[in-house]
């Protein structure tokens, strides 16, 4: 992913600046079932009205990564006063693959703009200080039944623009 020394103009992205975060993952809400022998995990995969109706199985390693992957994008939101996560101009999301061939995340700035590409609502963060107080990294340790494993993910700042259309937005 590029990341320039200058302003970062629309459809670019830098490195987030703030301090790396970590956390650790010890215990699990809800009903997981590990099986040593072929390195499994039972996990919930439906439920209805708050219950577990269907289970499913798949392999441990990416049951984990995806665990600290969701993990690692409400750490890299949760910075800010309100939380990232419950803004609509600025999200954490995972980078898309056909910019990174990892679990990057990006955090959106998203301006919405009219149809003459003004700029008509900026998101209530600051663009540098989004870029200097998301942290650069997110690293996520999760520990589940006698399994210790560990992921980084690279955290970057994306700045996008959307038309505003009728009190929505559409990214563009």
């Amino acid at each position: 992913m590029p990341g320039g020394s200058g302003p970062l103009e629309v459809g670019e992205d830098t490195r987030a600046k703030g301090a790396p975060k970590e956390l650790a993952i010890t215990e699990l809400e809800g009903d997981f079932e590990y099986f040593p022998s072929n390195d499994t995990i039972r996990y919930p995969a439906k439920r209805s009205g708050g219950e577990v109706i269907e289970y499913d199985f798949g392999p441990y390693e990416h049951w984990a990564e995806q665990e600290a992957h969701d993990a690692a994008i409400n750490a890299a939101g949760n910075v800010f006063s309100p939380a990232i996560s419950q803004r609509n101009d600025v999200w954490v999301e995972a980078a898309p693959w056909e910019t990174s061939m990892r679990r990057d995340l990006r955090v959106v700035y998203l301006e919405k703009v009219n149809d003459e590409g003004d700029v008509v609502e900026e998101p209530s963060i600051d663009l540098q200080s989004l870029i200097q107080e998301v942290p650069r990294t997110v690293e996520v340790t999760i520990k589940y039944d006698g399994n210790m494993d560990e992921y980084i993910f690279p955290v970057y700042v994306y700045r996008a623009e959307g038309k505003h259309v009728f009190g929505t937005t559409r990214e563009n």
